[in-house]
């Protein structure tokens, strides 16, 4: 592995980092929140309220991708971490 190699793994695995701990302390507490008050309101709904009920089915699919582009940043980290870890090993 060159140092460019290194230096961009580096930072892919800092990012990831910084993602994991921003997930815990911030965005999971808010999400669990988030969707329970999305779910709790799609309960209430009557079903003669399409638009009420397509739009708490919007945010709720909002909060899943915003979940899931995290999670991703998380998951390039973790693999480039292992990725320098494994190098470090093969010396």
């Amino acid at each position: 592995m060159d140092d460019n190699q290194r230096a961009f793994l580096e930072v892919e695995a800092s990012m990831g980092n910084r993602a994991q701990s921003a997930f815990d302390n911030f965005f999971e507490p808010f999400f669990e929140k988030k969707t329970a008050e999305l779910f709790q309101a799609f309960k209430e709904l009557s079903t003669t309220k399409p638009d009420e009920l397509m739009a708490v089915k919007m945010m709720t699919n909002s909060l899943e991708s915003l979940r899931d582009e995290i999670q991703g940043i998380i998951n390039t980290g973790k693999l480039a971490s292992k990725e320098i870890n494994d190098e470090e090993e093969e010396k």
